[in-house]
Order: structure tokens, then C-alpha cells, then sequence
């Protein structure tokens, strides 16, 4: 194992008993501040298509935001197994449907409608980890990075610019430092339940 590798293993440990920490009351109220922090952001009020996510524990739950959004005719979206690539891929949220558990485990639409990732301008990234300079540290199968690349790939194939990336997390589970490599995406921003923290300038 090399030392960046080791060096992640070790934070996932840390950030996981963090998160068992958290009291699981205080969720609701955090997610609460969540949303409205990332409803703030100009180019989540611009964007038509976004890519949510089924919040899992130790996650802000965004599903107040996108159900304004719905309601005011933007299209949500949220990462679901596509078997035919065996990668994730956006697609569509449809709050009337339930969420089941998706080959990887992680919850998705009961029925799956998929979006191109051309129109995706803007994505909300869920983490066990981030740091001030917008590094983010998930599970460590590498399927988000996958995808936010898969994303901006397409969408600069067609000529537009890389998606607007957030990542969406809490105080509790900020660090100084997360240990990056060449293959993770940084993100363009950090929102927690008090603050938002501009990375790319494009906050």
C-alpha cells in the first residue's frame, strides 16, 4: 500500500467514528441550514439541471432543496448504477418514487430515467471529508471522481464549461488536510450548516 493510499485509509477510519459521533437528532436542524446555504449559491439559483443525492447517514439531507426545485420546474437528478457501463450515471429524481438500494448499496430511483450529462451544470457532492482547499475524501471506490469527470468530459465535448461542483458536508466533518491524488476532482466550493467556503472563484 503506498503512503497516500495509507494515509486515506487511516482518515476514512477517523471520519467514519466522527460521523458515528454525531448526534442523530441534530440532523434534521443541520440539513435545514444546509439547504438554505446551497439554495444561496447564484449558480444553484440559475442551474436547470442539478445532481443531488439520497442523503445516507452521516450525510445533509438535501431533499427539502430539491423539492422546491421540482416544484419550481428545475430537474434533479441523483447518481444511480448503470449496469451496462458498471459506473454511476445521473439520473432523473422523481420525489413521488421510492428509493431502493442500488447494486453498489447506496439508495436510487425504484425507476430509472436517465439524463445526459451534457445538462448537468451543477452537482452536490456528499463526502466522508473535506478541507478549506476543496479536496473531498469519499468511500474509496473512486465512483464519484468517475463521475464528475464523466460529467465535465461531456460537457466540454459539447463545448460548455465544467460543471459547478459543491461540496455539501458539515462543520463536524471538516479537516485541515485531505490527502489527494491526481485522480480526485476537487470541488468549486464547501457549504456546511454555517458557512460557505469559495475555492475556485467561481462561488
Amino acid at each position: 500500500m503506498t503512503a497516500l493510499a495509507e494515509a486515506k485509509t487511516a482518515l476514512r477510519v477517523q471520519m467514519r467514528a466522527r460521523r458515528r459521533a454525531l448526534d442523530a437528532c441534530a440532523w434534521d436542524v443541520l440539513s435545514r441550514a444546509v439547504c438554505g446555504r446551497v439554495a444561496a449559491i447564484e449558480a444553484v439559483a440559475q442551474a436547470r439541471t442539478l445532481l443531488g443525492y439520497w442523503p445516507m447517514t452521516g450525510e445533509p439531507d438535501l431533499r427539502g432543496l430539491m423539492q422546491m426545485g421540482l416544484d419550481a420546474g428545475v430537474r434533479w437528478c441523483v447518481p444511480a448504477w448503470r449496469a451496462e457501463t458498471q459506473e454511476y450515471a445521473p439520473a432523473q429524481h422523481f420525489p413521488d418514487l421510492p428509493a431502493v438500494p442500488g447494486p453498489q448499496g447506496a439508495p436510487q430511483p425504484a425507476r430509472l430515467c436517465w439524463v445526459d450529462p451534457v445538462a448537468v451544470e451543477v452537482v452536490c457532492v456528499p463526502g466522508l471529508a473535506f478541507d478549506a482547499d476543496g479536496h473531498r475524501i469519499g468511500h474509496g471506490r473512486g465512483y464519484y471522481d468517475r463521475l464528475l469527470a464523466e460529467i465535465d468530459a461531456a460537457r466540454r465535448a459539447a463545448g460548455r464549461t465544467a460543471a459547478f461542483k459543491l461540496g455539501v458536508t458539515v462543520e463536524a466533518l471538516l479537516v485541515a488536510e485531505v490527502p489527494v491524488g491526481e485522480m480526485d476532482v476537487g470541488m468549486d466550493g464547501i457549504i456546511t450548516e454555517t458557512r460557505a467556503i469559495p475555492v475556485s472563484g467561481r462561488v
